[in-house]
């Protein structure tokens, strides 16, 4: 009923009328409750078009991430996120942008949780590198209650809407962006608006769905990340008692959806994206060897 409302009135008065009407109210009601973070993302402006015309790199976490020499990317900009810190080797690649966005990382999720002392320690890991950090809005009581802003180059994040198969893509990080079911997208949309003309992904594979799968037939996984101090047992095992299989395969049709629009996205912008993943099940990306970038 809610989703035939909304495509009634998206007809009746077009994506953009309703778009900006909805953006205002979200915008009034965070310069309201969060003005700090209001300010510090109108500030994301500051990033358009700073790399206008070059290439960069974008990791996951991804197992096939531990077959790709780090110190190969030493002179590239490289994006990374989330658990990258705890990759062997980790130091040997420069972060220049690195990105948490599942709320399981500030503490809000009920579905998954992470252990307080590692994220911490994960945090500052990366403070070392003093990379542009993005976060989403909702993060910003976790990060003030610990003190992080302190330690990170923070910027904030708002999300209009999450992807589907019709809804428009918003690039712009100083306003409201699409939502994603992946870290990695973001990282995509905010290489797109830093005007890099080739994104190259590594460690990207998308195999996250076999844990589940493993995990719902009671068979142990191993090596499903690029680091080996993983609990991915347990948080497969906590994701399967708060949520049904519908929604979990739900999820991944969003998470292949966003590869698949954000590539056609960028192929209208004459923007080059490519999976270089040494092992990975998404196709809705051309791929290359990484040897034939570096």
């Amino acid at each position: 009923m809610k989703k035939r409302l909304k495509e009634t009135i998206y007809t009746l008065f077009g994506d953009k009328i309703v778009d900006t009407l909805r953006k205002t109210e979200k915008e009034i009601q965070l310069k309201k409750e969060f003005y700090k973070v209001y300010k510090n993302r109108i500030g994301n402006n500051q990033y358009k078009n700073t790399h206008k015309g070059e290439r960069c790199f974008i990791l996951g976490n991804g197992p096939s991430l531990r077959k790709v020499k780090l110190s190969s990317l030493k002179d590239e900009f490289v994006f990374t996120v989330n658990n990258f810190s705890q990759v062997k080797n980790y130091e040997n690649v420069k972060t220049n942008v690195h990105l948490w966005t599942d709320m399981a990382f500030f503490n809000f999720s009920d579905v998954q949780k992470y252990d307080k002392k590692l994220l911490i320690e994960n945090y500052l890991d990366i403070a070392r590198q003093e990379p542009i950090c993005f976060v989403p809005n909702e993060a910003y009581g976790f990060m003030e209650e610990y003190k992080l802003e302190e330690k990170l180059n923070l910027h904030y994040l708002s999300i209009l809407d999450l992807i589907s198969e019709d809804n428009k893509l918003y690039f712009d990080i100083s306003d409201y962006i699409t939502g994603f079911n992946t870290v990695v997208q973001y990282a995509i949309v905010i290489a797109v608006y830093m005007g890099f003309k080739e994104i190259y992904l590594l460690g990207c594979d998308s195999t996250n769905i076999l844990s589940v799968i493993n995990c719902a037939l009671n068979v142990s996984n191993y090596n499903m990340h690029a680091y080996d101090n993983d609990d991915v047992n347990r948080r497969y095992k906590e994701l399967l008692g708060n949520l049904s299989m519908t929604e979990i395969f739900y999820g991944q049709y969003l998470l292949f959806l966003g590869y698949k629009r954000l590539y056609e996205a960028c192929e209208s912008k004459k923007i080059k994206l490519i999976n270089c993943s040494d092992n990975t099940i998404i196709n809705e990306i051309p791929r290359k060897k990484i040897l034939d970038v570096l």
